[in-house]
């Protein structure tokens, strides 16, 4: 399993600080060799093991590309840290497997790298579709993206493009030529965009055509960027991380607009985005789905008990038993202080009722461990379905209804007036 990093730098104190850095950032621990033999040897005995190798080229006596060399026959990408401001070398250094370059002088070497390893680790998430009538580019490209950890899918023109988009909607990035059969890459720009924004995929727009304004042509048709070929590997490396950067950011945004900060859970102002639609598509097929309104019993005891840090303990382990006990499709959300709402289906009323029990029972049982105690808690529930009604509608019932759970005794779902 390719879960350590491999540092070569003959200054052993600052391998070992950047080390720590990592290994307290991403939980990877670091082998630290200060020498080429070092390396040398690490590499025969555990190179499977390494997921990057963080090098430092300016070993006295050692030319800089034969360090990375050893790196590269081992299968390890390799991020390469120097004094040295080359052209040259860098164009040699990225000729070979590495999937960055840092200038120490820039600025912090250890920032830097920790975040530059994040990046990777992020990226294999991260689809990208390659889209050029060229073989032999589409290869070139895929090998560079599969260098920096990320998916990638093939298409050989605009049309299969745009099919491998409808099957993999969480593409986020598509690389593309401009001159192709079938479909240009202008063409393929402007259909992207009639289904999805720059903000859910960036387009990055490839040519080597010396027609007049293709730059400007692709960018308004709605690609995010543009480089010319051939271009400079390091330039276009750069060129994705800040557009897939830009991306996350979109992301990071609207997580943040439609997720509870304490609990994960989707907030109120998410739900009434959400559930409308839902409710509007049971009605159309004929389905009911279940809302249910909860409420954890006497949680003013718990703050005053063990303090808000202790509530806040509580809500976390809740809305995690929430997720657990629900499926992702499910529509799952924190409505403010102790009270939360689900809502699911398509379902009848007997089994709604029986995945609730189920929930208070489970809610019942868990012991939250907080400083020297286990907190215990209660939930009472109200259940409404709804099969057409409106979900101001539903959420009174289930609200009443809830108001019925506590004033009978807590512990409870209520389904029926």
């Amino acid at each position: 399993m390719q879960n350590q990093i491999l540092i070569v730098h003959a200054d052993r104190d600052f391998a070992k600080q950047l080390g720590g850095e990592v290994l307290k950032a991403y939980k990877m621990p670091c082998q630290l060799a200060t020498s080429t033999d070092q390396a040398r040897n690490m590499l025969d005995a555990y190179a499977d093991r390494f997921y990057l190798a963080i090098v430092d080229v300016d070993f006295p006596d050692v030319c800089e590309t034969d360090i990375v060399d050893l790196i590269s026959e081992a299968g390890v990408p390799s991020m390469v840290l120097t004094n040295v401001k080359n052209a040259d070398l860098r164009r040699k250094l990225f000729s070979k497997n590495i999937v960055d370059y840092w200038i120490k002088e820039y600025g912090s070497s250890t920032s830097y790298v920790v975040s530059a390893i994040g990046q990777l680790r992020r990226n294999e998430d991260v689809k990208v579709l390659v889209v050029d009538d060229s073989t032999g580019f589409r290869r070139l490209v895929q090998h560079l993206l599969i260098r920096k950890k990320f998916k990638v899918l093939e298409a050989e023109n605009g049309i299969h493009a745009l099919q491998l988009l409808m099957e993999h909607r969480d593409v986020r990035l598509i690389v593309t030529d401009y001159e192709m059969p079938q479909m240009s890459g202008f063409q393929l720009v402007r259909e992207v965009r009639n289904h999805f924004g720059k903000h859910k995929i960036a387009i990055l727009g490839l040519s080597s055509s010396e027609e007049h304004g293709v730059t400007a042509k692709l960018l308004k048709a709605g690609a995010n960027d543009f480089l010319k070929k051939p271009f400079e590997v390091e330039e276009f490396y750069c060129r994705i991380d800040q557009n897939l950067e830009i991306i996350q950011m979109f992301e990071l945004i609207e997580e943040t607009s439609n997720t509870d900060f304490l609990t994960k859970l989707f907030n109120r102002k998410y739900f009434f985005e959400i559930c409308p639609p839902m409710f509007q598509r049971a009605a159309r097929d004929g389905q009911t789905y279940a809302l249910a309104m909860m409420d954890i019993d006497h949680f003013k005891k718990v703050n005053d008990g063990y303090g808000h840090d202790g509530g806040d303990e509580v809500l976390r382990k809740v809305a995690a038993k929430l997720k657990q006990q629900f499926r992702p499709q499910d529509l799952v959300s924190r409505f403010g202080g102790e009270e939360f709402c689900v809502v699911f289906g398509p379902i009848d009323h007997d089994a709604a009722l029986a995945k609730l029990e189920n929930l208070r029972i489970a809610i019942a049982a868990m012991a939250i461990p907080f400083e020297k105690a286990n907190i215990q808690i209660t939930m009472s529930i109200g259940m409404c379905l709804s099969s057409g009604d409106s979900v101001e509608e539903t959420i009174r019932t289930a609200d009443q209804r809830l108001y019925l759970a506590k004033n009978g005794g807590r512990n409870r779902v209520v389904a029926r007036d």
